[in-house]
């Protein structure tokens, strides 16, 4: 509260000394958050979504969004039914079944990320490679 009341005195100030009217005024709010309890509120959601135990707006609440109303919601799920994707029933049990779309889609991101640090390894090797070159080269140079 005490930083916001500093934060808010220079807008205002600003507006007063170039005579801006009374109705114009600055509102600087800063949101209290904590890290620990934002990765949790994201898990919650996770869990709440997957396993349908949560609402939407119970979801969107723990992720700090405002909640929608009837028409907002209908239309969002309209909008999903258009792209649904068929999914597995989500079990605690199905971690085991390794042809699960959960399993592939893991497999298939570990795979791509593995070939991108291979490149990005390879590509700082190449580039250490040249600095050397170069380092030699004008060491070399400087020499003569």
């Amino acid at each position: 509260k005490m930083l916001e009341g500093q934060l808010n005195a220079l807008p205002t100030y600003y507006l007063n000394h170039n005579g801006y009217p009374d109705t114009y005024y600055s509102k600087v709010s800063i949101r209290h958050t904590v890290l620990e309890d934002e990765n949790a509120n994201l898990q919650k959601a996770t869990l709440g979504a997957t396993n349908r135990s949560l609402s939407i707006n119970e979801c969107r609440k723990l992720l700090g969004f405002e909640p929608l109303n009837d028409d907002d919601l209908t239309k969002i799920n309209s909008d999903w039914d258009k792209i649904a994707v068929p999914q597995a029933a989500a079990s605690p049990f199905s971690f085991t079944d390794q042809n699960s779309p959960t399993v592939s889609a893991y497999r298939v991101r570990n795979r791509i990320a593995n070939e991108a640090i291979v490149g990005m390894e390879e590509a700082t090797d190449d580039f250490e490679h040249e600095v050397r070159g170069l380092l030699r080269k004008y060491a070399a140079e400087t020499k003569k």
